[in-house]
């Protein structure tokens, strides 16, 4: 899922970490909005 939200990450300054960071970030929020409490997709995730 990070490599199709990678291109939303733009604004990172050309910082590699930034960029990681920024994308997972986009990417917990999507799962977040369609995953199911009792999902094993958020099992290692806290929300």
């Amino acid at each position: 899922m990070k490599a199709l939200v990678g291109s939303l990450a733009a604004d990172t300054g050309g910082i590699q970490s930034r960029a990681d960071e920024t994308a997972s970030s986009i990417a917990d929020l999507c799962l977040a909005a369609v995953a199911k409490s009792h999902s094993v997709l958020l099992s290692d995730r806290s929300f």
